[in-house]
């Protein structure tokens, strides 16, 4: 590395002064100046700010960028902020440009580095006044204070990163992934709670019998610890394991005999190389293991994949491939080398630490990948008690005891969606299902005791049916379950119908915990308020318009997109499995309230199309008993005489207006045969009680009915309608919705807005819930399927 250029004043600063001050800074100490919206409450230290002026002006460092690799490093920072657009002269001779450029530290933050960051600032003109308001400031560059592991300075050493290595072959590299999973497995009592497993899966490659080839092997007749591969497939054809079809072509016998390591998919060939450097002689990657070609062994596979990555020695997580071809042990982009700076000691010896931009390692650098976008790789990473990620531009490591990164950063996954569906809380999950957890569910349930927890003697009862997850004392096994949900459903799959076998480990791991019943993605013990559950729009997790989006001005069915529908039965309509769409469940904690149930589910029958009950169905229903109120075709404006055409109009509203509605009821919705229309129903679920306004039943959920049959002995869900009960929570909903009516009456009506129309809606969406309350709603028992 050359030697790096400094300006006077970067040469004249004192970089082991500025840490020794913000390791001495007190934890939740006012601050001269602090970011807005900064967190205070995650504060670990306060920052250090005004500490060294760098330069007396932003113009001043322009210049001397020209020559100076630092005050080049802050304005490239800059520039990327500003994304791209240069600084005009206008804009150096004004405003906060005019003023002092200065190096500080910034607030630490838990869960985004163990060090801080180093920043330059400048702060406006205005000066300090008595008022107590912070001065506005904008920051140009955030770095982190990185050394080459072993050459780091011993003051502060744990306030350090690690540079990262050029490429994941590299010594240290190696050396530090091994390190974390001997560390791990020989001295992490929390993690070895679960040991790895020493039977293999059903079938295992043996990656160590010659240096050149990898065989399939029958994991019955071998034991031994093995890896997993969690990986990108991609859209591209790759090597699968297939029997021969009735063209006698197959490849199982090809992979028994062996297969040439450069035969293999680059992702495929780069984990059997990780799995030789970590020790290991077996692997686990399901396009190798599983007879693609199989529906039977497809199935039965899919239903031991809870046991597959649970019992793995450490799952390798192909994060940096967005397909099986991409390989993941390729060299790094990065704009090494970083700028070295003086670490003024009073050792004799002569130390440097090195200013790493933070854009170079961002924090979403792992979850902002292709493989955290995908349906099948949510279980795979939350059933592994380890997982060694290889990502664009570091290696990390996350076990039961927490989360490490090649840079030096100890916190948890960072600014992940999973980040409270971390390992600890499946550790929990899977220390509920032994024998005294077990025995202690059966006695509670044996006594009638109820659902909520229980205050016992040494906590004897506090597991019935109400798992406590880790770091949260409210939440519990349904709650945990419907973050999953929500999650996965955000992610994308190539088959509809992996809805739900892409979730049966995960479900298989916490019916082991509870004992209670799976009901198609759902849980009998909370399966009314779930129940509830309401589609999202039809945007993936990469931002991308899924196939079938519904734009604002096109709410009529005939110009709906055909591809909208699942092209196979995948999950009767009452389970959220059912739809394409990102869903959310209903949540009464995070609504601040509780709920009173109005219906009861009677029966569940479910008939699964293999012998897996987490996975593929072939159809299933429900019998639910609850009131029922019969409206008329909501696809057609309300008939003369009908009694409450407030109630029907809002219904109409939501299921033509409102972009996620719609987009479940259009997936659902069919005509009967010989072209009749169906019936249609309200069903009343539950009422939500609200903590904050203390107003009883200030929420009604419902379900909107379509009739399956003439004689309306089956219904499907359309979707669920939420009714506000409360008139301060109505005047909030009409606020919100304003435009939204104005977009209704025109298409519907063709007449221009007329602000003066406010207060005429505001009150006739009041008379919905007197709609609601006179109507002769009647208890009925109905079959949804």
């Amino acid at each position: 590395m050359s030697p790096t250029r400094l300006c006077p004043s970067c040469a004249g600063l004192d970089i082991r002064a500025l840490f020794m001050a913000a390791a001495k800074a007190s934890p939740g100490s006012p601050t001269h100046w602090a970011p807005p919206l900064s967190d205070r409450s995650r504060r670990r230290r306060d920052g250090v700010f005004r500490f060294y002026q760098l330069h007396a002006n932003l113009r001043v460092l322009k210049e001397s960028a020209n020559w100076c690799d630092f005050c080049k490093a802050i304005c490239t920072q800059f520039l990327r902020l500003r994304e791209g657009k240069e600084i005009t002269d206008e804009e150096l001779s004004s405003g906060v440009s005019t003023q002092p450029v200065y190096l500080d530290i910034d607030d630490w933050e838990l869960g985004v580095s163990r060090a801080p960051h180093v920043i330059v600032t400048q702060y406006s003109p205005m000066e300090d006044t008595d008022t107590g308001e912070e001065p506005v400031g904008r920051r140009l560059a955030y770095f982190e204070v990185c050394e080459t592991p072993g050459r780091e300075p011993s003051e502060q050493r744990e306030l350090f990163g690690r540079v990262q290595a050029s490429s994941p072959l590299e010594t240290p590299c190696i050396e530090q992934a091994q390190a974390w999973l001997s560390d791990c497995t020989h001295s992490h009592a929390l993690c070895n709670q679960v040991p790895p497993s020493q039977h293999l899966p059903t079938r295992v490659l043996d990656v160590s019998h010659e240096p050149d080839k990898v065989y399939l092997i029958n994991g019955q007749t071998h034991s031994g610890k093995y890896a997993a591969l969690s990986y990108v497939w991609g859209t591209e054809p790759t090597l699968i394991l297939t029997e021969d079809d009735h063209n006698g072509k197959g490849t199982l016998e090809n992979f028994y005999a062996g297969l040439a390591l450069p035969q293999l998919p680059g992702t495929l060939k780069d984990a059997v190389i990780t799995t030789r450097i970590l020790g290991l002689r077996y692997l686990w990657i399901d396009a190798m293991c599983i007879i693609q070609n199989s529906a039977q062994d497809w199935a039965a596979e899919a239903g031991r994949m809870s046991q597959v990555y649970r019992g793995a020695a450490v799952t390798i997580e192909a994060a940096s491939a967005s397909r099986a071809g991409d390989g993941f042990l390729r060299p790094r982009v990065s704009s090494k080398p970083y700028v070295e700076l003086e670490w003024r000691s009073s050792s004799a010896e002569v130390q440097s630490v090195q200013m790493r931009p933070i854009y170079d390692i961002s924090e979403t650098q792992l979850t902002s990948t292709t493989i955290f976008s995908r349906g099948w790789t949510l279980q795979e990473r939350l059933l592994a008690p380890r997982t060694l990620s290889f990502g664009e531009q570091q290696i990390s490591f996350e076990c039961a005891e927490g989360y490490k990164d090649e840079a030096g950063r100890l916190a948890m996954l960072p600014q992940s969606t999973e980040y409270y569906l971390l390992k600890r809380s499946m550790l929990d999950i899977r220390q509920s299902q032994g024998v005294i957890f077990s025995t202690m569910r059966w006695l509670a349930a044996a006594l009638g005791l109820p659902r909520f927890q229980l205050y016992t003697p040494f906590g004897l009862f506090e597991t019935h049916r109400k798992l406590l997850i880790y770091r949260d004392l409210y939440a519990s096994y349904d709650l945990y379950w419907r973050l999953i949900i929500e999650r996965f459903s955000d992610r994308q799959l190539t088959h509809s119908r992996d809805h739900l076998p892409a979730l049966s480990g995960l479900a298989a791991e916490l019916q082991r915990a509870t004992g209670d019943t799976y009901c198609a993605g759902f849980w009998w013990s909370d399966l009314l308020p779930s129940l509830a559950w309401r589609t999202s729009q039809l945007i993936n997790a990469n931002g991308i318009q899924a196939d079938g989006y519904l734009p604002n001005s096109n709410y009529l069915v005939d110009d709906w997109p055909a591809g909208i529908r699942a092209t196979e039965y995948v999950a009767p309509s009452w389970s959220w499995a059912s739809v394409r769409s990102p869903v959310r469940c209903f949540n009464e904690r995070g609504q601040l309230g509780q709920h009173t149930p109005l219906a009861r589910v009677l029966r569940v029958d479910l008939k699964p199309r293999f012998l897996d009950r987490f996975g593929l169905l072939d159809h299933g229903y429900l019998d639910i008993k609850g009131p029922v109120l019969p409206i008329p075709d909501i696809f057609r404006p309300c008939l003369a005489g009908y009694q409450h055409p407030n109630l029907h109009q809002y219904v109409r509203q939501q299921v033509l207006l409102d972009n996620d509605r719609a987009s479940e009821v259009y997936q659902h919705h069919q005509d009967l045969e010989g072209g009749e229309q169906p019936e249609y129903a309200l069903l009343k679920l539950l009422t939500w009680n609200s903590k904050l306004y203390k107003e009883p039943g200030t929420q009604l959920e419902c379900l909107l009915l379509e009739s399956c049959d003439p004689d309306c002995s089956k219904w499907r869900r359309l979707c669920q309608l939420t009714v506000e009960m409360s008139g301060f929570l109505l005047a909030i909903e009409d606020f919100l919705r304003r435009q939204q009516m104005v977009t209704f009456k025109r298409d519907l009506g063709g007449s221009s807005y007329d602000p003066s129309d406010d207060r005429a809606d505001a009150t006739r969406r009041q008379h919905i819930a007197l709609d609601i309350a006179n109507a002769e709603w009647k208890t009925q028992v109905l079959r949804l399927c």
